[in-house]
Order: C-alpha cells, then structure tokens, then sequence
C-alpha cells in the first residue's frame, strides 16, 4: 500500500507540473491547452482516490486511532491529511472553473497552488517513512509480522492443541490449532505461556503479543546453538499441557539437501517402518505398528514427497549426520527429519494440526545385523 500511496501521488505531482507548463506556454492557443487540463482532471481523480485509499488503510495498520492526537507520528498523519483536503479543494476550484466554460480563461493560478500543496504532500510523505511509528508493545497485531531471514520451522503438540513455531531473526511466531477450533470465525480461547532457555542455561519468560486467532509472536534475541523454548498452551474448549521444542540456531538452507534425499528415498526398495500416532499427548504416545513399506509408497502421503517445502533449514550434526526441518505454515504442518551418514532418513517426527507421528526407518542391511 506504500508503494502504490506514494507512486499515486509522483505520477499526480509529475502530470500536474507537466499540465502547467502546457498552460503557460499555450497561452496564445488556450484550445490545446484545455485538452491537456481536460485529460489530466480524468487522471487526477483515479490518483486521488488511490492516494486517499491507500493512504487511510495504511495509517490505520501503522497507528491506532487512540495514538493519532497524542503522538508526533500521528500529528504528522493528520498535517498530510489537511494538505491532501487541501489539494483536494484546489483542484475542485479548477474544475469549477472548467465548468463555468472556458471564456473565463485557464485556471493558471489554482494549479500552481495544486502543485505546490501537492510537493507538501511529498515532502509530509517523505519525513514519515523516516520517522518511527507509536509503539504498539502491549496490544494484539492483526497478524504475524513478516520473519526475517531463514525460518526455523518446529513442531509439537501439548495435549490436544497443536503448537507449530517458526522462529526467525528477532523473533518467534506460535500457532496453536485443535481439532474443529480453526474453521472461519471459531476463537477456541486459546492461552500460551512461554519460556525460553538459551544455549548458555540462562531460562527467561517471554513476553508475547497475539497476533490473530490461535497466534502469538514475541521478540528473541537467538544466541548461537540450540535453545530450548517451554510452551504452555491452553484453550476454553480443549485441553492442553506443555511442551519443549529445540530451536537450533544459526541453520543454513536445506532445500537442496531435502531434494536429494526425497530423490534418495524415491529410489529405496522395502525397508521397515515403525510408526505411532496420537491426538492427545497426555495421554499415551499412540501404539506402534510396523509395516512393510518401499520408498515410492511412503512418499504418496508425505507433505515434502515433491522436495519443497515452504520452509526448510538444514542443522548439521557430527560424523556427517544431520536433520532436515520442514515447514508447510498454511497447513501448519512441522516434519523433522533425522538422516544418517548416507542421507538417509533414520528418524521422523511429524505435527499437524490433529496428530503426533513419529516414525523410525529399520533398512534391510541394518535388520539383517
């Protein structure tokens, strides 16, 4: 809305300086000069609407109503809305003089003052972009912030409520889910506490914001190794606990190792898969089952079996293991994928909004020792 706010009112200030040189210097043929007045008015009312659209919408997301009188950034939005009401008032009175017919001459004066108002208009619009909005550090955002950087995509479920966590530069975003909780215009009441330990011991609580239905973000500072995030989650219809999830830090990217080991698994004959499921946590881990499975077979029903996910970080382990996290946001799908030596997947944990999976992959020379 930035873009389109401020691409709306250069094209407005460049075609309103262009017209008035055309007025100038068509004195002596006024008819020319009317057909360029007459095109640019049909011009200027789309820009203006657009300028006044985008402009309201994004101070309402930037500043509440209540911070609009009581904050300098606020002051500002309001001495850019008088500029615009005035050029809005210009640019009428040169209309009416259009109306009124042409023997009265051109309306020289009145866009002079139009492009004057409107280089005001620039100038308001330029010292806002470099000063700081109101703070808004206690109350709820309309949604997550955009994450900066790799996110680091983990998962976990808290008796019945699904917790998906993406934790990026400065910050971490957690969704909660229940079962039948997320249809359009549910609010399940959901609650979460948050603490978090970082790589040195140090435990701290975190101060989270919501951020939408089931969202809440916090600020984190990421200290180099892994830290341990202890979530308690909660809602007024289903029943919760906690939970601790590992968030590793830095990760690199792993997109082109999750192709390689999708390809590596595609081309894998029978081996043997153990596998528990369960909606609540706090009840049991689900009962394990085994089953005979090829690699092609058990990509038909996994989130990743095209080799992409939405996000995909890679943490490197000694003697050449590592794991893949792989986050699916819109489903809130979280995989861990623990891979061997040769690239292999070993180990999965799988979250979704309804169900724990863990799975363990035995191949055929590693049953025969």
């Amino acid at each position: 809305m930035t873009v389109v706010h401020l691409a709306a009112v250069a094209v407005w200030v460049g075609a309103l300086v262009y017209v008035l040189r055309c007025m100038v210097a068509w004195r002596s043929t006024p008819k020319a000069a009317w057909a360029v007045l007459g095109s640019y008015a049909w011009l200027a009312g789309w820009l203006f609407g657009a300028v006044v659209v985008t402009g309201v919408l994004a101070a309402l997301i930037v500043v509440p109503l209540h911070a609009l009188l009581t904050t300098g950034y606020g002051w500002l939005l309001v001495g850019k809305a008088g500029l615009v009401a005035a050029v809005a008032g210009c640019a009428l009175a040169g209309r009416a003089r259009v109306r009124r017919g042409r023997e009265r001459g051109l309306p020289v004066r009145w866009v002079r003052v139009e492009a004057g108002l409107l280089a005001g208009v620039l100038a308001v619009a330029a010292t806002l972009t470099a000063a700081a909005p109101p703070r808004q550090s206690g109350g709820a955002l309309a949604v997550a912030p955009p994450p900066s950087g790799l996110v680091v995509p983990v998962g976990a479920r808290a008796g019945l409520i699904g917790l998906s966590v993406q934790a990026s530069a400065g910050q971490v975003v957690v969704l909660l889910s229940a079962p039948g909780a997320d249809a359009p215009g549910a609010d399940a009441g959901y609650r979460l506490a948050a603490t978090l330990g970082g790589p040195s011991g140090a435990v701290r609580s975190l101060k989270l914001r919501g951020c939408g239905t089931g969202c809440f973000v916090a600020p984190v500072s990421w200290r180099t190794g892994t830290s341990h995030l202890t979530l308690r989650a909660d809602s007024q219809d289903w029943d919760g606990g906690t939970a601790s999830v590992a968030v590793p830090w830095p990760a690199r990217d792993g997109a082109t190792v999750l192709q390689d080991t999708v390809k590596s698994l595609r081309g894998t004959g029978t081996f043997t898969l153990y596998e528990q499921v369960t909606s609540d946590t706090s009840s049991a881990a689900g009962t394990p089952h085994s089953l005979p499975v090829t690699g092609e077979d058990f990509l038909t029903a996994e989130p990743y079996s095209g080799g992409r996910a939405t996000y995909a970080v890679l943490v490197a382990r000694a003697g050449g293991t590592g794991t893949l996290l792989l986050g699916y946001p819109t489903e809130k799908i979280q995989v861990d994928l623990a891979l061997d030596a040769q690239g292999r997947i070993v180990h999965e944990t799988l979250t979704d909004p309804n169900h724990l999976i863990t799975r363990t992959f035995v191949y055929p020379e590693e049953d025969e020792t």
